[in-house]
């Protein structure tokens, strides 16, 4: 791109990785719901400049995390190990009002681990358990338990491309028959749903292959948070989306983990695990190879954590 621009070669750079984009942009604009906001040069712009025009209403400091009780944990896992040997004897507790975040290389096991956790990748040996009880290995008992998933896929794993906002929303509504479900009743789950996460949608019928990458994000995270969960995953909880629709999961996440909802947030990013979490797991060959305070975590122990060099 340099060299083109070089060579005299206008390049309408488009991304959503912010360290790309402040690294080779001469000029930038930011548009917003179709709308121009600003434009200014390189030399005038930060991080900062581009997060307060692109996100609505983004308050001057973001919301801080509480610190979070460790005296007991709501959720325990035992020595887990799944059927394919991706994760190798896993332990963990993990507690209320809590936000951990998990770092490791592709391939090192985090997505077959949180999968394995929530009953959807089949299970070798081990056990998890909820405010002390164990929870069957299967998708349905974790939900019931207050186990919920965001998964790292939205298009393969949890959205239906061709179903709407409502019904994507609420398809996990357990104990309640689909011929029994009342759609007003729906609808106004929805609505309240969508005004709360600021889902921007034409309307809650609109096929939600019609949103955004975040907007639909946002509609799976609601259907989780519908279910009343005591503990939520997220894997790769921003992936493909903009920097705008990242902020405002970042605040939903930390006004959840107040709230005392315990997160495990999965990520490829280690600017966002830093961003977000109070606490930093690595992964590497299928086990945990660091468990550090936000204080403990720099980018050079999680790496060293990360190619199996360091010692945790």
């Amino acid at each position: 791109m340099r060299q083109l621009r070089d060579e005299g070669v206008a390049v309408v750079f488009i991304s959503h990785r912010m360290r790309e984009m402040l690294d080779i942009s001469d000029r930038y604009t930011v548009l917003r719901e179709g709308q121009f906001i600003d434009t200014a040069p390189a030399s005038d712009v930060d991080a900062n400049w581009l997060l307060d025009r692109m996100v609505l209403q983004r308050a001057g400091k973001h919301t801080t995390v509480k610190s979070a009780a460790t005296t007991k944990p709501i959720v325990r896992v035992d020595d887990l190990k799944d059927k394919f040997g991706a994760v190798n004897g896993v332990s963990l507790e993990f507690f209320p009002g809590q936000i951990t975040g998990m770092a490791g290389l592709a391939g090192a096991g985090r997505t077959e681990l949180v999968e394995t956790i929530v009953g959807f990748r089949p299970r070798h040996s081990g056990q998890v358990f909820v405010n002390d009880q164990w929870v069957a290995p299967t998708p349905k008992a974790m939900m019931h338990a207050g186990v919920a998933l965001v998964p790292d896929d939205r298009r393969a794993k949890s959205n239906f491309l061709e179903m709407s906002v409502r019904e994507n929303l609420t398809i996990a509504m357990h104990n309640v028959a689909l011929a029994k479900r009342s759609k007003s009743k729906e609808s106004k789950i929805v609505k309240e749903w969508v005004e709360k996460l600021r889902i921007r949608t034409q309307d809650i019928d609109t096929p939600i292959k019609n949103l955004s990458g975040g907007n639909q994000q946002k509609v799976i995270i609601a259907r989780c948070l519908q279910i009343n969960p005591k503990f939520l995953i997220l894997d790769e909880p921003t992936r493909g989306i903009d920097l705008g629709a990242k902020a405002e999961i970042y605040e939903l996440l930390r006004n959840l983990a107040n709230d005392g909802l315990s997160i495990l947030a999965v990520s490829s990013e280690l600017v966002e695990i830093f961003e977000i979490s109070q606490r930093v797991l690595v992964m590497h060959a299928g086990v945990i190879t660091a468990d550090l305070t936000r204080e403990e975590a720099t980018e050079q122990r999680v790496v060293a954590a990360a190619t199996g060099e360091g010692n945790g």
